[in-house]
């Protein structure tokens, strides 16, 4: 599955789920693949091709990196993945409370002294985009209220 683009590799998850031994880019899905258990990192059109060839020629190979795959996805099964996010907002949950005693202001002061915290500055927006975004939604206010007046004026 040669993929310089796949973010997480959904998709070489998904082949690991229905069993299929895999052949990755080691830059893209390797994290999915441990080499000679489930399937190949690979980097170079040669590495590919020899994959693939071990593979095809081997039934044995195949089998067990097919049992192999299907295992390391069970570690991604939905009810894992949603346990680890909900234990990991329970430690960043905890350690702003240790740390900033539930303040976010407290946070702020300690970011500010970081090199490089909060270059575009304290607040979210500057304030010359706030100012655009009022513009717009009075305009689109107005417009919305002066509806009626337009569709009179057409008929």
């Amino acid at each position: 599955f040669p993929s310089a683009v796949e973010t997480f590799g959904n998709v070489t998850l998904e082949a690991a789920a229905s069993g299929l031994p895999l052949v990755v880019e080691a830059n893209c899905s390797g994290h999915l693949v441990e080499n000679d258990v489930n399937g190949f990192c690979c980097s170079t059109e040669d590495e590919f091709y020899e994959a693939t060839f071990r593979l095809v020629n081997d039934s044995a190979l195949r089998e067990r990196m097919s049992k192999g795959s299907r295992k390391l996805s069970l570690k991604y099964e939905n009810g894992k993945v949603m346990a680890e996010i909900i234990n990991k907002y329970d430690q960043v949950t905890a350690e702003f409370y240790e740390e900033y005693c539930g303040r976010h202001s407290n946070r702020d002061e300690i970011y500010l002294q970081k090199k490089g915290s909060f270059i575009g500055g304290t607040y979210p927006r500057s304030i010359g985009v706030q100012a655009a975004e009022l513009i717009v939604v009075i305009f689109f206010i107005a417009l919305y209220h002066s509806h009626d007046t337009f569709v009179f004026y057409i008929y």
